[in-house]
């Protein structure tokens, strides 16, 4: 698949191509409800420039998903925010994606635990997406949980790993969590760039 990331022509944001296993993933189940989580890192590691890419990102992604998937909005830094609850409404999805704070901690496996959790109750396919640098460094949660919880609950997590070469990061967490559980790594170079 082309997991490789477009920016628009003026540079403000980046276009997640990388759903063309998403969508291989929801066509397999076309008559299926489907239910999507995107968990957000929002720490202070993804920039203000970086954010409002990935915000603009995370809008096209969205818009070319199938028709009826339900999503929700989980942001996270050292405290994990559930900014929206599952919905069809594309707009709401980008008005919620699109607020930011942040602090310098990075909760990663518990915004992934709290957002499963929600995620789990929800009917048909069951997909995670989280964009993140990797690196956790304030979780009560560990990534073997996280890897443990997503398969007993048949969640698919795709990561999109972000980088910024000024914070430490970790691909191998994402990489880990994500092929542990039938989804990919995409990598996205240079984030903050």
């Amino acid at each position: 698949y082309d997991a490789h990331p477009h920016w628009s022509a003026d540079g403000k944001w980046i276009t997640f191509h990388s759903n063309r296993p998403v969508q291989r993933l929801l066509a397999s189940g076309q008559q299926e409800a489907t239910s999507l989580s995107l968990i957000l890192d929002e720490s202070e590691s993804v920039d203000d420039l970086a954010f409002l890419r990935l915000a603009g990102g995370v809008g096209e992604f969205v818009d070319n998903l199938r028709e009826g998937t339900r999503i929700s909005v989980t942001k996270f830094d050292h405290k994990v925010t559930y900014a929206l609850d599952f919905t069809e409404d594309r707009a709401a999805v980008k008005d919620a994606v699109g607020a930011r704070r942040h602090f310098c901690a990075t909760a990663i496996y518990d915004a992934l635990y709290e957002s499963m959790t929600r995620l789990s109750a929800q009917p048909g396919k069951r997909l995670a997406v989280l964009v993140s640098d990797g690196w956790d460094n304030s979780s009560v949660r560990t990534q073997e949980e996280i890897v443990a919880y997503a398969r007993s609950h048949q969640i698919a997590l795709f990561a999109v790993f972000i980088s910024n070469p000024n914070y430490p990061a970790n691909p191998q967490s994402l990489r880990t969590m994500a092929e542990s559980t039938g989804g990919p790594l995409i990598e996205v170079a240079d984030f903050g760039g």
